[in-house]
């Protein structure tokens, strides 16, 4: 997170960002906000997973929202760059409000699943939504993707569907036998983290490619 942090700094203070128009910073700011929830959701779960079983079979629907939320945080810039015509105006500050919606909707949802009232039937519903949003989200981002035809896009497309794959049939534990790779790094839960972040990184190359920071910028912005 602290590493984040510095990225973000420097990369909201450097010159092509003040240059950008206000759609390209929206888009930005949205593209590293997605980056900075899952990280705390993530770090938030991972270390009060142990607290208690209650806890352990709750904590990871925050944990996947986070991940929801950088899927959704990120379909705006998608939009902005396939359909200039949406980069200003009313339409900019719909689709803005519908990826802040779609993050507000889901924290509800977690909320609700998080209290003891609510029954495992609902917390399972409300798991299915989530999944069942991302792939609708997924696909969108996918049919853009090919539009743009941009190698990050297509890359963290990629990565996205494969890590929700990897999630949601328990690969390789599936295959080898549940709790064969507890203690290895093919685990699925660690497979999907790699394949999340790695579809955060390819989705900031984008953001920052289109707002017009060098890929030789950033490696320089990590040095300081």
């Amino acid at each position: 997170l602290g590493v984040l942090a510095l990225w973000i700094y420097n990369i909201c203070t450097h010159e092509a960002f003040f240059a950008a128009t206000e759609c390209q910073r929206l888009a930005l700011y949205f593209t590293l906000s997605g980056v900075v929830i899952q990280k705390v959701t993530s770090a938030f779960a991972h270390i009060f997973e142990g607290v208690s079983l209650r806890v352990n079979e709750s904590v990871w629907y925050l944990d996947f929202w986070g991940v929801a939320t950088v899927a959704s945080n990120n379909t705006p810039i998608l939009v902005f760059i396939c359909i200039p015509a949406t980069a200003e105006g009313l339409a900019m500050r719909v689709i803005l409000a519908a990826a802040v919606g779609f993050a507000v909707v889901g924290l509800g949802a977690v909320i609700c699943a998080l209290s003891d009232s609510t029954s495992e039937r609902s917390r399972k519903l409300i798991a299915n939504s989530m999944y069942f949003a991302m792939v609708v989200d997924m696909t969108i981002s996918t049919y853009m993707a090919l539009w743009l035809g941009s190698g990050w896009t297509q890359l963290a497309i990629s990565f996205f569907g494969i890590g929700l794959c990897v999630k949601m049939t328990f690969f390789p534990e599936c295959v080898v036998g549940k709790g064969s790779c507890d203690c290895m790094p093919w685990h699925s839960h660690c497979l999907w983290h790699c394949f999340v972040n790695a579809a955060e990184f390819a989705y900031l190359m984008l953001a920052l490619q289109w707002v017009g920071i060098p890929f030789a910028s950033l490696n320089e912005l990590t040095m300081l």
